[in-house]
């Protein structure tokens, strides 16, 4: 009888030290209260805003660059706008589809790359924001310009070619390229997100060593 006694009365005791503690020193305790949350949304605005810049103001003067080249490096440099495209969209889904308990075994087991991998997943909404949004959207751009230019050249070189019927017919090819391209990579990203997040990252590892 003493010891359940003094059991009931000591957790009596731990409850009112518990109520006695202020609710603004429990809220210290969150580790991110929502502010914090916001400016880092905020912060992540401003700095993709700027990588967006920087980006779309060097694919401009790649895509003035085009005007001097000929159909055939005009082609090579559409197909890798389109393929870079579809590549990092599928890096985008990949991330944000793949679990961290799997990539923190392989990381437990020292596997080349893991802990870049665990790195994309856990800003996995940043790392999609990059690859969809600003990558993707500045590929989009370049695309469309390579098309607009590889148009006109074609054009130039043949002056009895149709050029509206011409201009249709390579957009919509273009077009039916990337869409094309990025969903049936985005059903490979989604099903093989481990994979295809630890190719990410052992790639990345060739520039940047892992600590």
């Amino acid at each position: 009888m003493d010891s359940s006694d003094s059991g009931s009365s000591a957790a009596l005791e731990q409850k009112a030290e518990d109520a006695s503690v202020p609710k603004s020193q429990k809220k210290e305790k969150q580790p991110h209260s929502k502010k914090q949350k916001g400016g880092l949304k905020r912060r992540w605005a401003l700095k993709a805003f700027i990588i967006t810049f920087i980006l779309s103001a060097f694919f401009s003067i790649l895509s003035e660059m085009t005007e001097s080249l000929g159909i055939v490096f005009t082609s090579i440099l559409l197909l890798v706008f389109v393929a870079m495209g579809i590549i990092f969209d599928g890096v985008g889904v990949s991330v944000t589809s793949c679990e961290l308990a799997p990539l923190v075994s392989m990381a437990s087991r020292k596997v080349k790359g893991s802990k870049t991998a665990i790195k994309l997943v856990k800003n996995a909404e940043v790392v999609s924001n990059v690859c969809n949004d600003v990558i993707g959207d500045c590929c989009s751009i370049m695309s469309g310009a390579c098309t607009a230019t590889l148009v006109l050249k074609i054009v130039e070189s043949l002056p009895s070619a149709p050029e509206k019927i011409l201009a249709v017919g390579v957009s919509a090819l273009v077009s039916a390229m990337t869409v094309g391209g990025k969903a049936c990579l985005k059903t490979v990203a989604i099903n093989k997100s481990k994979e295809f997040v630890m190719l990410t990252s052992r790639i990345l590892s060739v520039f940047k060593k892992e600590k």
